[in-house]
């Protein structure tokens, strides 16, 4: 018994720190993007691709590495995936191109993966308390990692040394990859059928123009016709995708498993939910970096702005051990319904209270609360409402959900935000922060509605249906 929780610690501990590894690596290009501009001597709508390919990438490898650790072994995938991550990390330090940059920025993307593979893989241990608090810290050291790369990137800005912080994740994954050698069991998977290439294929073409068409309606920088066109061209991909999945022995999403509706409700509560707690990480930098005297911002630095987004993470990793208990005691259901009501109340505050510094650190603490709460419980609850073979697919489309959520999300606020310039101030007005912070709450109602409906049985509240 006692060296099955030493074993288990060990674990924990290699996948909360890869999990902080990834969420460092892909936050700490954030405040350098005017620098990154500078140096390439390019403009906003290239260098934003340094941004936008990491997404993609995500995007794309979530589901995929999920899959291909159910049917391959989890240990084999969550190392590569580190490595990708390294490679990433080496790579973004040598840039002398902004083409190079992005590719660095793609291998980043796909090390997010790391994340929900390694729930997945604490999940396929015994359900006990213990590895409930293990997956919940997994998912909050993601968060944390974020929340410190932002204000350690933005101080080494200030001495025009914005490689250096990827120094630091690149040597936190390889330490990652080294303990993940013995901490990390080898389990054998069952037996499956080949790899699903074409709809790997199919899938990510998809994702990718769902999300770049997204992400341009806000840049404006492509034709409008354009971006419909692939927006449109993506969707229907995506739906003939899912006919095909449907047809076939090895998918590679169960689209039977993720329609049943306790799983396709979580998942629109994931989204939802996601979208909703995204607006703050679009809305506060705006708001604080922009001048005082356009009447909509404080005037601050990039170093404030992290130090005032660093309570979210450190919240995510304080609050994990309580979220666990409530977890394991009432389920993730309860749990994550609990996260999104804070979201739900957080964003109904922010509608009306003063835009003040004092306001962003009390909302970074709410959400800091609501996103303990909610962000490992979404993935645990979608992993245990499959099959234990089927974990890390549940997990990676999951994720893939999640991100979607971001990624709209984040482009509502910024169209809502650019079409309220007010002339001669060059800034939003306040009116237009208000109105995302309630296209938050909004969102964030949806998500509880969703998870409200969900229990562990697989069936719907007040439903007789079997799973």
């Amino acid at each position: 018994m006692v060296k099955r929780a030493n074993e288990l610690r060990q674990q924990t501990f290699t996948l909360v720190l890869a999990s902080f590894s990834v969420g460092f690596a892909l936050n700490a290009l954030v405040p350098s993007m005017t620098l990154v501009r500078q140096v390439f001597k390019s403009n906003v709508a290239n260098t934003n691709w340094a941004l936008t390919a990491a997404l993609l990438a995500a995007a794309v490898s979530l589901p995929i590495t999920g899959r291909y650790g159910d049917s391959r072994g989890k240990k084999i995938v969550f190392q590569l995936l580190l490595l990708s991550g390294v490679l990433g990390s080496v790579l973004t330090t040598f840039s002398t191109s902004l083409a190079m940059l992005i590719v660095s920025r793609i291998l980043q993307g796909i090390s997010l993966g790391t994340v929900s593979l390694g729930m997945s893989i604490l999940q396929d241990g015994e359900d006990t308390g213990n590895r409930t608090r293990s997956i919940a810290i997994v998912g909050s050291g993601f968060g944390l990692g974020g929340a410190i790369a932002l204000p350690l990137a933005a101080l080494l800005n200030q001495n025009d040394n914005w490689r250096g912080v990827f120094w630091v994740s690149a040597i936190l994954l390889i330490i990652s990859f080294y303990l993940s050698i013995e901490s990390v069991p080898k389990r054998v998977p069952p037996a499956t059928g080949k790899f699903d290439v074409l709809g790997s294929i199919t899938l990510s073409v998809a994702l990718i123009g769902i999300i770049l068409a997204i992400s341009k309606i806000v840049l404006d920088d492509w034709p409008r016709l354009l971006v419909y066109g692939v927006l449109l061209t993506s969707s229907l991909l995506l739906v003939f995708w899912g006919f095909y999945e449907k047809r076939i022995n090895s998918p590679v999403v169960n689209i039977a498993e993720f329609v049943k509706p306790a799983l396709l409700l979580t998942n629109c509560g994931s989204f939802f939910s996601s979208m909703s707690a995204f607006t703050f990480s679009v809305v506060v930098p705006q708001f604080l970096l922009s001048s005082v005297s356009t009447g909509a911002g404080l005037g601050t630095s990039y170093v404030t702005v992290g130090l005032c987004m660093m309570p979210v993470g450190l919240l995510m990793l304080v609050l994990s051990p309580i979220v666990a208990r409530i977890t394991h005691k009432y389920g993730a259901n309860v749990s994550f319904l609990y996260g999104t009501l804070v979201f739900a109340l957080s964003f109904a505050f922010a509608v009306f209270a003063p835009l003040e510094l004092w306001f962003f650190l009390v909302l970074a603490i709410l959400l800091g609360i609501g996103s303990a709460l909610s962000y490992s419980s979404m993935s645990i609850l979608a992993m245990r409402l499959v099959a234990p073979q089927q974990s890390g697919e549940a997990a990676g489309v999951n994720g893939v959900i999640q991100t979607l959520g971001a990624a709209i999300g984040s482009s509502i606020v910024a169209g809502i935000l650019t079409a309220n310039i007010e002339l001669g101030k060059d800034a939003p007005s306040i009116s237009a922060y208000r109105l995302c912070f309630l296209v938050s709450f909004i969102s964030a109602v949806l998500a509880s509605i969703c998870v409200y409906k969900v229990d562990l049985t697989g069936n719907l509240r007040n439903s007789n249906s079997s799973k």
